[in-house]
């Protein structure tokens, strides 16, 4: 009995290691063969920041968006496009031998700042071309944008390319149909500062520098997709890069698909007359913009006849939020409006800067105004009563001495700052021996918010200077003051 009893528990351990041997075995050869076929789930890739926005637009990257193209788009199914794009971000980015982009050129466009056209490119050899299997045999890679829409005839899609929080204008990777036929021109427009040196210049400076790049051969409908590849280094893949797909394919013929083609196209549309909208709003500020500069300068030409000048010093003070100098435009006499204009001299000179820069304008319309104010109240001639008020009106107690309003327009850079000391100097009239002046300074301050909390003029001293005290310990402790 006890040797039977042995034998069958020697059995069943024997069964039991077979049965882990089995599994181990069955485990190692599926662990081996996910690896082997790749789906053994590895850690995503970790992706750069980048922002990608498509649009289209009907007109080209040379000449813009064509007034009005957009209403007359041809919409048959049978001539719209079907344009692939899609974006990958790869871990190790292989160029060795891929050719740069300017090899292929047809055309490079290129801009320094805001001079014209440019004899050298450099930022096109930052990207290059791959063959198809280049690109295929690329390492681990992630898919950063995928998308199919409609190339219409006369349209431009664009995809911008750009991390987020950037200053520097995108990298745009456009595809333009010039007509009907079932090809379209490839063009990178490239951007970039740190890349552009003026050489020229001592020291050397960083200039602003873009290029455009029309690639040649076009992309045909049919044809092998063309692929893009530039270096974008991270932290996590210190030869990581993007490629770029870009194919066109012939309308579809499916009735299944064809529905949705449809939908693709007219979304082509609306896209493309969003874009003309935009561009007509641009235009007309930027004319509207263009108009009120033109007539600025005019103004400030017209300052050098005698019988224009308050009318320009009328227009030029509502142009530019020139209070003061609009109220002393209409109230001074002839001969203060002669002390004004030479406070303005050389604004015929520098109209066209000046009348560039409306707030700068602005602050030398009123620079100039309180200089031919302090000027008059420091003559023999009577300051008229009108004039006295508005200046008042405008500084409060400070608007009652010229040397006051001498220093601080002088120590000044702009009207924010000349502000800003109208208001320090007011609320240490608070604290004159004056009633009337504390009185006008109260008042001003108040007039703007800024006057003390529970601070009356015309009380005793005592409870005057606990109020400004109350209102100062605030400021002292960190805070804001009362």
């Amino acid at each position: 009995m006890t040797l039977r009893s042995t034998g069958r528990r020697g059995r069943q351990r024997s069964n039991r290691l077979a049965r882990a041997q089995l599994a181990a075995a069955l485990s190692v050869g599926l662990f081996a063969a996910c690896r082997g076929t790749g789906a053994a789930p590895d850690a995503p890739l970790p992706l750069p920041a980048l922002e990608v926005a498509g649009d289209s637009y009907a007109g080209s990257p040379l000449r813009g968006v064509v007034p009005g193209a957009a209403d007359a788009l041809d919409l048959e199914p049978a001539h719209a496009l079907v344009l692939e794009f899609e974006l990958e971000y790869v871990e190790r980015l292989a160029l060795d031998g891929a050719p740069a982009i300017s090899a292929q050129a047809q055309l490079i466009h290129a801009r320094r700042g805001v001079e014209p056209i440019q004899a050298s490119a450099r930022l096109a050899d930052e990207v290059r071309a791959l063959e198809a299997g280049d690109a295929r045999a690329q390492g681990r890679r992630r898919t950063c944008h995928a998308e199919r829409v409609v190339l219409l005839p006369g349209t431009t899609q664009v995809y911008a390319l750009k991390p987020p929080g950037s200053s520097e204008a995108p990298w745009v990777l456009a595809l333009t149909r010039a007509g009907a036929a079932d090809e379209a021109q490839l063009s990178v427009e490239l951007s970039g500062a740190a890349l552009a040196i003026a050489e020229d210049e001592d020291p050397p400076a960083t200039v602003a520098w873009s290029e455009l790049v029309v690639l040649d051969p076009p992309c045909r409908a049919g044809a092998p997709e063309r692929w893009l590849a530039w270096r974008a280094p991270s932290p996590e893949a210190a030869q990581g890069g993007y490629l770029a797909r870009l194919a066109l394919r012939a309308p579809p013929q499916d009735p299944g698909e064809l529905a949705q083609h449809v939908a693709r196209a007219e979304a082509a549309r609306s896209r493309a007359l969003a874009a003309q909208r935009r561009q007509a709003e641009r235009a007309a500020r930027v004319e509207r913009a263009e108009v009120r500069r033109r007539e600025r300068e005019n103004a400030l030409e017209s300052l050098a006849q005698a019988e224009n000048r308050r009318e320009a010093l009328v227009f030029l003070a509502a142009a530019t939020e020139a209070l003061l100098c609009g109220d002393l435009a209409l109230l001074i006499d002839d001969e203060l409006v002669e002390r004004l204009v030479e406070y303005l001299t050389g604004a015929a000179a520098r109209s066209a800067e000046l009348a560039h820069d409306q707030v700068a304008l602005g602050w030398h319309l009123e620079r100039s105004a309180w200089l031919a104010a302090a000027l008059r109240m420091n003559s023999d001639l009577p300051l008229p009563p009108a004039l006295r008020g508005t200046l008042v009106r405008h500084a409060g107690e400070v608007g009652r001495s010229a040397a006051a309003i001498e220093d601080l327009v002088r120590a000044s850079r702009n009207l924010a700052e000349f502000q800003a000391r109208l208001v320090a100097e007011n609320r240490v009239y608070l604290e004159d021996t004056s009633p009337a002046a504390r009185v006008r300074a109260f008042d001003w301050l108040a007039a703007r918010g800024q006057a003390p909390a529970g601070f009356d003029p015309l009380a005793d001293e005592e409870a005057r200077r606990a109020a400004l005290e109350a209102s100062e310990a605030p400021a002292e402790a960190g805070g804001p003051p009362r």
